[in-house]
């Protein structure tokens, strides 16, 4: 695979941006109810204390409220004036945010850029090169690269999750025990097996579920 131009072509998934290659993180706050904004405001470190979260409750503020806030009305329903500022501020910032999917990463090169700003690199390269028929060792680098991208899903929404291995799945239609599992609080976002072979693909494949149903739930 070229280092700089050749495409690969990535799994489909049934998140579309409507033919974007971005979307406005403030189009999926707008959708949040005031339950949901509370929660995802909890993970922002803007340094909300319980009475704070609670004007944003009683007043009922949900997503789309959420960006029509203004310092004055802020302070009329009793928050300080620095937390005010940093509220709307944090709002105008949500409004300037694209967040972007690893789908659209079409090179090799985009594709370690973005792990590696996420620290993903290092704990690769510790780990020498990938021996495909060694499951075990498959199992480490997906392991470090699953776990990335769960904390660039916990750094961006506030969320809780949680990554089970060998965990034992349950359902209507199948049962038994997959190498990955990953969690949202109880809900199952996504489970994954390692596969022996075409590594970037798998994580590809792993990747953008954990991305796209994280962020856009």
């Amino acid at each position: 695979m070229s280092e700089t131009s050749t495409p690969y072509t990535p799994a489909s998934t049934s998140t579309t941006v409507a033919g974007n290659e971005t979307v406005s993180l403030a189009d999926e706050i707008k959708k949040y109810d005031t339950a949901k904004l509370i929660e995802y405001l909890q993970g922002q470190d803007l340094g909300l204390d319980e009475d704070d979260l609670k004007i944003i409750h009683k007043q009922k503020i949900n997503g789309r409220d959420f960006f029509d806030m203004t310092e004055e009305k802020l302070e009329k329903w009793g928050m300080l004036g620095g937390l005010a500022i940093r509220l709307v501020k944090f709002a105008k910032e949500c409004k300037d945010k694209k967040l972007r999917s690893f789908s659209l990463y079409k090179t090799k090169k985009d594709l370690k850029e973005v792990l590696a700003k996420y620290g993903v690199q290092d704990g690769l390269r510790n780990m020498g090169l990938v021996v495909e028929s060694n499951e075990a060792i498959r199992c480490e680098y997906i392991s470090v690269i699953l776990h990335a991208c769960i904390n660039i899903v916990r750094e961006l929404t506030g969320k809780k999750i949680s990554l089970n291995p060998q965990f034992e799945v349950v359902g209507k239609e199948n049962t038994g025990h997959v190498d990955y599992a990953i969690q949202a609080l109880e809900e199952l976002i996504c489970i994954t097996e390692g596969k022996q072979y075409q590594i970037a693909i798998g994580f590809t494949q792993v990747s953008k579920p954990i991305l796209f149903q994280s962020f856009f739930a």
